[in-house]
């Protein structure tokens, strides 16, 4: 599955906001595009970093893919997953990382 296009606009990238220009965000960490960091791949952030928002769009369809294949990992077999479910999964994976989502009680919840 993929977030649905609806979701990345209305909820991703409205509640991310865009920054072009690479900040430091509430604990500390490079962040540039719609929240993208680091730890999430390429390109590595750095202080004074300029980007397109072209670039920054390129950057989340990227991030975002590692997201959806992570957390349909975690759905493994998993039937009936709707896919504002799944856009749900996905937007709370991006924001707290895939391993607090693997560990989370919603995600327990969530497939019993």
């Amino acid at each position: 599955m993929q977030m649905s296009p609806e979701c990345r606009q209305q909820i991703t990238e409205s509640s991310e906001g865009l920054r072009l220009v690479a900040y430091r965000d509430c604990v500390g960490v490079w962040t540039i595009g719609y929240g993208h960091t680091s730890k999430a791949g390429a390109p590595k952030v750095y202080p004074r970093q300029i980007i397109s928002a072209n670039d920054a769009d390129q950057i989340l369809s990227r991030d975002l893919s590692t997201f959806e294949q992570g957390v349909e990992s975690m759905l493994g077999s998993t039937k009936g997953v709707k896919q504002h479910e799944f856009d749900a999964l996905v937007d709370l994976a991006y924001n707290i990382g895939l391993g607090a989502l693997r560990s989370s009680s919603l995600l327990r919840a969530y497939r019993y």
